[in-house]
Order: structure tokens, then C-alpha cells, then sequence
């Protein structure tokens, strides 16, 4: 059986963005920001693919937005600095 799980648009800090990635029926296992240098990565669960949208991924620091191609199991880690900054 297949779940989608959407994540609102709206304005999210760091920490609520966390949560609300890390829910309890969420494919990821870790999220974690490096405090020296503010790079993210995360950890998707065995068995479990998932797909964010590129937006998403590019305010957690992956510049590319990964494509929007769906990321298998394993560990990703961003390309620059988590930017919860608004923009006018």
C-alpha cells in the first residue's frame, strides 16, 4: 500500500521542519544539521523510497534538488547551508 504524507506550505524554522519530517509514520529515520558548518543530511529508512519536491530540498541545502527523482534508502548529505531565510 502506497502513503503520501504533504507537508503544507508555509513558513517553517529549522526545528518544526524537522518534525514535521520526522513524524511517526515518516520513511526518514535521521535528520541532522552539522553545527560547524550548517550542512544537512538525512536518513531514509530500509525499505522506503521517498520523494520531496525540489523546493523543499533546496531550503535543506541540496542545490540541485536531487533532481525530484525519488531517493532510495540510505544516508544524503547536503551540497550547502540550510537556508530558512524568507525572501521578499
Amino acid at each position: 500500500m502506497l502513503r503520501n504524507e504533504t507537508i503544507e506550505p508555509g513558513l517553517y524554522s529549522y526545528a518544526s521542519m524537522r518534525t514535521q519530517l520526522l513524524q511517526a509514520r515518516s520513511p526518514l529515520k535521521t535528520i541532522d544539521m552539522f553545527r560547524h558548518d550548517g550542512i544537512l543530511n538525512f536518513t531514509i529508512s530500509n525499505g522506503w523510497e521517498i520523494q520531496l519536491t525540489n523546493g523543499i530540498l533546496t531550503l535543506l541545502g541540496f542545490a540541485d534538488g536531487l533532481g525530484g527523482h525519488w531517493l532510495q534508502e540510505g544516508t544524503y548529505q547536503g551540497d550547502h547551508l540550510c537556508d530558512f531565510s524568507t525572501t521578499k
